[in-house]
């Protein structure tokens, strides 16, 4: 998309839960010069997924996968295998009230 500053989400869900909701989001992730260039394993998780939780009680918090393979368990379970640590976010503020 013109005059856009990141990449196109490639999937969106908000789901509710007991103390709230929850939103998944996936995009495809840039893939780095010297990744490309070695063509390492890393290569192979090609997206990045996010999943925040909105909590009734103010306290939201979510998790990033900045590189990860996302497939579905034979229960039909979304499985997302992470090449690096996720980081944890913690005390995200909702300006929207």
């Amino acid at each position: 998309m013109p005059r856009t500053t990141g990449y196109e989400l490639s999937y969106v869900r908000v789901f509710d839960t007991p103390n709230g909701r929850m939103i998944r989001m996936v995009t495809n992730r840039k893939l780095r010069p010297g990744e490309a260039w070695t063509d390492g394993p890393s290569m192979d998780y090609t997206l990045s997924a996010f999943e925040i939780n909105i909590n009734n009680n103010g306290k939201h918090t979510g998790t990033v996968y900045p590189s990860a393979k996302i497939s579905l368990s034979p229960e039909g379970r979304i499985v997302v295998e992470p090449w690096e640590t996720p980081w944890t976010l913690v005390n995200i503020d909702d300006k929207v009230k």
